[in-house]
């Protein structure tokens, strides 16, 4: 879920408990009192949009990002993972919000920086191929840095990938491009985070436990648990 603050909107990004639903695209108008106390949180019936959906693959954790990108209503953003046989990719999207049923059409959302070509189980909107890999589960952490350095309007995602050949934290970075006022700068391998011990018993899917993306704006650091 991520919170609109030009608009008082929050707007969510479902992972359904039925596959063949997939990842859902909806919103919920805030209703406040004279004391701006909220009274009420009410589903906008005009999106429901389906942005990936699978009948025999798997659908893993969702993240949502508002960005105040200077346009009326702001941009979301949408990353999630999805794997299963001979496949294990990140993919994200965004559109930039009109806040009419617009937003809820397919065609009009788009890739976060450049659009990925997919060749099993194609997502529903346009979208970027940020993390890939043949074996193996993925699932992701991501956010816009923030602070005041030159990577400050970034989006950093992190991709806990689990497969026979890797157990590990990867990162990627799509460039904030200043002219344009988006991503189209491209997405940079960052490296290898650190590694996750899978073979050490307990639980096994560890690379789902990421937290979400911190940044310690006094030391100007981004921090991933």
């Amino acid at each position: 879920m991520a919170y609109d603050s030009i608009d008082d909107e929050l707007h969510v990004i479902w992972e359904a408990q039925a596959s063949s639903d997939g990842m859902i695209y909806r919103r919920y108008t805030i209703t406040r009192d004279g004391r701006i106390n909220i009274t009420a949180i009410t589903y906008d019936s005009s999106v429901n949009l389906q942005l990936d959906y699978s009948s025999s693959n798997t659908l893993g954790q969702t993240v949502a990002i508002w960005n105040n990108d200077g346009s009326a209503h702001g941009l979301l953003i949408a990353v999630w993972a999805k794997y299963g046989t001979g496949f294990a990719e990140v993919r994200g999207s965004m559109r930039q919000l009109s806040m009419t049923s617009a937003d809820g059409t397919a065609g009009n959302w788009t890739a976060i920086s450049s659009a990925g070509v997919f060749s099993t189980d194609p997502p529903q909107v346009t979208a970027d191929k940020i993390f890939t890999a043949t074996s193996g589960d993925v699932e992701e952490a991501a956010g816009i840095r923030g602070g005041s350095g030159i990577h400050a309007k970034d989006i950093y995602v992190f991709a806990g990938e689990n497969n026979s050949t890797n157990n590990r934290v990867d990162v990627y970075r799509a460039t904030w491009n200043s002219g344009s006022l988006n991503w189209s700068g491209g997405w940079t391998s960052v490296g290898v985070l650190g590694q996750i011990n899978t073979t050490g018993g307990g639980y096994i899917l560890k690379n789902q436990l990421l937290t979400r993306p911190v940044l310690d704006t006094a030391n100007d650091r981004l921090y991933l648990g």
